[in-house]
């Protein structure tokens, strides 16, 4: 399931943001981190008990893409791509990994954190049309019966 998931998500993700004219490219790593660190400066970060501070690294020029490393608190952004909704993507790996390292995948609960981040750091319209792309494409996102998650989340409203 959870590969499918991941499939799901990435193309939800290139459909709802390749021809955005709003969407935000970071020119360095410097300006990648002032902007995760507006991200963990935030309510919602807080409330999800992310980490004070992610450190942002580009990747090695042979990378194919970016990820996260959520057990250093660290980002290695494929400068190549260098998104916001990238960075968002990643920082929700990181915010979930920091709540239940059991879910920190691309299923469900790391979907409603990713939604969250979207909405409260580039706009409504942004993460409406993310939600009507996984809706095409059947992607799984809510709660799954994860109170941790869960808990964390009431706490951002």
């Amino acid at each position: 399931m959870r590969d499918s998931q991941q499939k799901k998500v990435y193309d939800a993700e290139a459909a709802a943001f390749a021809r955005d004219p709003d969407l935000v490219w970071f020119g360095s790593v410097r300006a990648a981190q002032r902007a995760a660190n507006e991200v963990t400066r935030s309510r919602l970060w807080k409330a999800l008990d992310g980490p004070a501070f992610v450190l942002i690294k580009a990747t090695r020029s042979d990378a194919k893409h970016s990820m996260a490393l959520p057990w250093r608190n660290e980002i290695l952004l494929d400068m190549k791509q260098p998104s916001y909704q990238i960075l968002l993507h990643e920082l929700a790996h990181v915010a979930l990994w920091n709540i239940d390292k059991r879910a920190a995948d691309h299923g469900p609960e790391f979907v409603l954190i990713l939604r969250r981040l979207i909405e409260d750091n580039m706009s409504v319209e942004q993460r409406i049309e993310f939600d009507k792309q996984l809706d095409a494409r059947r992607a799984k996102y809510g709660l799954n019966g994860n109170t941790k998650v869960q808990n964390k989340l009431c706490n951002t409203r």
